[in-house]
């Protein structure tokens, strides 16, 4: 279901792709995944989606402003809570890395290939992400206010 969505289709037509081209079909790919996924999560509630700089955060009312999940290059990612990052890891997925082997994007991780294939499924997990990330979602520290060094000179 969804997943085909990920590994079809790369919009290219032939002759030598350059990197436009590429980033083009990326980009292509990202938005049909996004408009399957916000079509899957339907009986979640108002999904909504936007670009992320060069990832497509998917957000719900419930999460605030912090995205539940991202699609990035061809793949979904969820926000995990502490108690959901076992199962991910149990399944053999990774978190989110942003460049190469960098550091990981704290909280999202890969969905499951199977996950995806199932409307109930995809639904199912989003929720729990829905829920994860308005628990463990963007927690700011207060900015730290500066004390004057008394007396004038």
């Amino acid at each position: 279901m969804i997943q085909a969505m990920a590994t079809h289709g790369s919009g290219h037509t032939g002759g030598s792709p350059d990197a436009a081209d590429m980033a083009d079909a990326a980009d292509a790919r990202d938005a049909g995944l996004t408009a399957a996924l916000l079509e899957a999560l339907a009986p979640v509630g108002e999904v909504s989606a936007r670009r992320l700089g060069g990832l497509r955060g998917l957000f719900h009312p419930a999460a605030g402003d912090t995205p539940f999940g991202v699609v990035s290059r061809g793949e979904v990612f969820f926000k995990a809570g502490p108690d959901a990052v076992t199962k991910y890891i149990a399944r053999g997925m990774r978190p989110l890395r942003l460049s190469g082997e960098g550091q990981p994007l704290r909280g999202y991780w890969h969905v499951p290939p199977d996950v995806l294939d199932s409307a109930d499924g995809v639904a199912l997990w989003a929720a729990r992400a829905v829920d994860a990330a308005r628990q463990f979602g963007r927690r700011r520290p207060a900015k730290l206010k500066r004390r004057r060094r008394g007396g004038a000179a």
